[in-house]
């Protein structure tokens, strides 16, 4: 500073001149001198702190005095700029270690950067370094904060160098949340600001790998950490050439980091790739990975995300070609429109097999999907992909997980099999179709049932191509698969333990399709034909496997063929097999053959009587009255009632069966021994079984049941002119309901007294018909009316029923009295 002196000092500093030239290490006299000088006297304050420097040169109180009085007088040019970065430089000689001093520095560097020298940048970073390098790590913090703002300020090589010096010497709490300082998701957001695409690239691998382990503990998902990053790499990450420049190797890298992370955001991550490409108009490479995309989701709402986006995508690029301004577009321009537009059709008719093939992988045991599948190429007409679904549907698809969520009986392995050779066989390449089956027949099922289907639909399909022979051979090659002779009889349909080629000669499905297509040929009745068949069922029987239904059928072919006596024979045998009720059917049509063909009278009773014997109650009525009706025609109607009456009493022993329908069937069986009873006009026989049903069996038949043989016996007795017992019967049957549901017997009543009756006999009637009425009356209130409370003074009284009386042919009116 070239000062003149002579005009800075006054006569009132010599004092202080004095003192300090007696004692120049005083700090309160030089810090009175300074005070003491107006501030208008901005040189000589200044003089006074600079030779108080250069006494004190370790006091931080005076070279804070000195450098802010400096700062505030400095004025914006290059000279000043420098002579007040000496002033801070020889400060910092003896002040080195002070934070404040640096920060105080580093600021009046940062603030002065525009109007300094042309390497002033260089400078301050430097200065920001020394700072750094001076001070213990623990003060950092207080320096960090500035530089990283005068990294933002001038971004570029500079910002990326200061912000990667900054990741080297932070701690990583200092990266963890805003509260510390800038977070590391921000420093990579910057230096992708700043261009610095390689280095934001190394920060970002080395946070991405540790991220699970919580070094950083990032307040965003790992995720949303990729996201972001590459959200930014597209929308501001141009680069440079000193820094490394965005490429689509570092793109595609980073978006298979997240695929093989988080598979299951697959659609987020794929659509993030395709925006960059779209971005940089690499429209090829953004179309394929958008039909990537498709094949490799694995969720529907991926698929659609997806797809969607393609398809707007498309429309796009359509839009842009169809609207570029040129009045007269070229050829290969329209060429290239007509390309997109087709393909945007392909895109959008392709949906449906493209959600298939996503169903698909996701199960591809499912059986509803392959159909669907397949239906699609079948409402398109293409046959060659239906059949080439089939053959990968068969050839993917495991037999023992194969399964329909919806449950459709149409979609099974077995019909997956079937519809496959259909497709051959409608065309009448029956061959081929023959092929596919018996491939299929070698396959593995869940269960015999499917293999079972597969034998009958082949065999069927040979019928319809006119091989009867091999049509036969089939079957007989899947009934007669056993592993074993001696203990094929041993083998359970349902073991599941045994594999279903094992099981298949225990199918009953499969030999009862056997046995009828062995019927179906004998048409001459050749003894050969008949003995396979024979054969065949004897073969069924062997296996334990037979059912009722083919020991009747099994006789009934031998009948058909005359051989009777055999056919009893099987009938004998399916009665030793098998026990009430299952037996019950082969006894009916077995009585019934051998009374047709005649067979001698003892030898039917014997077989009626073993039958009897262990017939159940409740189904042994149409064998009663089969068996009676069988004595009435041979002149035994004696016999016939009596079977009647055993039956009869057989039924009233069985009091523990006594439901509706043993109650029906005692009902029935007592109305046809009535009917044969009055045929022998045995008057007492009829008048004892009537009374014995009301007598005995009060507790075997229903009140309407035994209301409607009251009646019948009234008529009876009737007609065989016994008036006092009809109407004792009246009263007995009156009893047996509440008076108001028995309208049916009070209207028979009063037509019997009409006929039969008199005044006297007829008011009779009445009275005891208002009787009971009365006495029902009475229960009903009695029961109703609870002890302690009182009865109502008007209570609800049943009526008797109005009746009009029928006019007497006779003109005289009759004159009831009703009192």
């Amino acid at each position: 500073m070239d000062w003149d002196l002579d005009n800075i000092f006054s006569e009132d500093d010599i004092n202080f001149e004095s003192s300090l030239l007696k004692d120049p290490h005083n700090l309160s006299v030089w810090l009175k001198y300074y005070r003491s000088v107006p501030e208008s006297n901005i040189k000589l304050r200044v003089l006074i702190l600079r030779r108080a420097t250069q006494a004190f040169p370790r006091s931080y109180k005076l070279w804070n005095l000195y450098l802010s009085l400096r700062i505030s007088i400095s004025k914006k040019t290059i000279s000043s700029y420098h002579s007040v970065n000496e002033e801070f430089e020889r400060a910092l000689v003896w002040l080195n270690k002070f934070p404040h001093v640096w920060m105080k520095y580093l600021d009046f560097l940062v603030a002065s950067m525009p109007f300094s020298f042309s390497k002033s940048i260089t400078f301050i970073r430097q200065a920001f370094n020394r700072a750094l390098v001076q001070l213990p790590t623990t003060q950092h913090h207080l320096i960090w904060e500035s530089y990283l703002r005068f990294a933002d300020d001038i971004g570029g090589l500079t910002g990326v160098q200061v912000y990667k010096n900054y990741l080297k010497f932070s701690a990583p709490v200092d990266l963890q949340t805003s509260e510390n300082g800038i977070t590391i998701s921000e420093v990579i957001s910057k230096l992708v600001d700043f261009g610095g695409i390689s280095v934001s690239l190394e920060v970002f691998n080395e946070v991405f790998e540790k991220y699970e382990s919580d070094y950083y503990n990032m307040e965003i998902s790992q995720l949303q950490f990729l996201t972001d990053y590459v959200e930014d790499l597209i929308s501001k990450g141009e680069g440079s050439e000193d820094v490394g420049i965005i490429r689509d190797k570092d793109i595609d890298l980073l978006v298979q980091m997240g695929l093989q992370k988080f598979p299951d955001q697959i659609s987020k991550l794929y659509l993030l790739q395709t925006k960059y490409y779209s971005s940089t108009n690499n429209f090829p490479k953004a179309k394929y990975l958008y039909d990537k995309g498709l094949k490799e989701c694995f969720t529907v709402r991926d698929f659609v995300t997806i797809f969607d986006s393609f398809v707007e995508f498309e429309e796009s690029v359509i839009e842009e070609m169809a609207g570029s301004g040129e009045e007269e577009a070229s050829m290969e321009t329209n060429l290239g429109l007509n390309v997109e537009i087709s393909f945007l059709e392909h895109l959008l008719d392709s949906r449906p097999l493209l959600l298939s093939d996503l169903l698909i992988k996701q199960d591809p045991n499912n059986l509803d999907e392959w159909f669907k599948r397949i239906s699609i190429y079948e409402s398109q007409n293409d046959i060659n992909s239906a059949l080439t679904t089939y053959a990968k549907a068969l050839t993917t698809i495991n037999p023992f997980k194969a399964h329909s969520l919806s449950k459709n009986q149409s979609y099974t392995l077995p019909q997956l099999w079937i519809k496959y050779a259909n497709v051959y066989a409608s065309n009448e390449d029956y061959n081929t179709a023959s092929i596919v089956l018996s491939k299929s027949i070698q396959s593995q099922f869940q269960s015999p049932d499917d293999l079972v289907t597969l034998y009958i639909e082949w065999s069927g399909l040979e019928l319809k191509a006119g091989n009867d022979k091999k049509a036969v051979e089939i079957i007989d090659q899947g009934c007669t698969f056993v592993p074993d002779d001696d203990g094929e009889s041993d083998i359970a349909y349902d073991d599941t333990s045994l594999t279903v080629h094992m099981r298949l000669h225990k199918s009953i499905k499969l030999w009862t399709y056997y046995i009828d297509l062995l019927e179906s040929f004998v048409d001459t009745g050749k003894p050969e034909e008949i003995s396979k068949v024979c054969d065949a069922y004897e073969k069924l029987i062997l296996l334990k496997i037979v059912t009722p239904l083919n020991i009747i059928n099994y006789a009934n072919f031998l009948e058909e063929w005359n051989l009777v006596e055999k056919s009893f024979t099987i009938y004998e045998l399916g009665l030793k097999m098998f026990r009430y009720p299952v037996s019950f059917e082969i006894w009916n049509i077995y009585l019934v053959k051998a009374i047709a063909h005649g067979v001698e009278i003892e030898r039917i009773r014997d077989l009626f009587e073993q039958c009897l014997a262990e017939c159940p109650p409740n189904l042994s009525k149409p064998i009663i009255l089969l068996y009676s009706n069988f004595e009435e025609k041979n002149g035994l109607l004696l016999k016939s009632i009596k079977i009647l009456k055993a039956g009869i009493e057989k039924l009233k022993k069985e009091e523990e069966s006594q439901t509706k329908g043993h109650q029906t069937i005692l009902s029935e069986l007592y109305q046809v021994l009535i009917v044969k009873q009055i045929q022998l006009n045995d008057v007492e026989s009829v008048r004892n079984t009537f009374e014995d049903i009301f007598n005995s069996s009060v507790h075997l038949l229903s009140a309407n049941q035994l209301i409607d043989f009251g009646l019948k016996f009234i008529d009876f007795e009737a007609s065989h002119q016994q008036y006092n017992r009809g109407k004792s019967l009246f009263k007995f049957i009156c009893e047996l309901k509440p008076p108001q549901d028995l309208q049916v017997v009070w209207d028979a009543w009063e037509n019997f007294e009409l006929s039969h009756g008199d005044e006297n006999t007829f008011k009779d009637m009445l009275r005891y018909k208002r009787g009971l009425y009365s006495k029902y009356e009475q229960e009903i209130q009695s029961k109703s009316t609870p002890i302690g409370f009182v009865r109502a003074k008007s209570p609800t009284v049943i009526k008797e029923p109005t009746k009009v009386e029928a006019k007497p042919e006779n003109p005289d009116e009759i004159d009831l009295e009703m009192d």
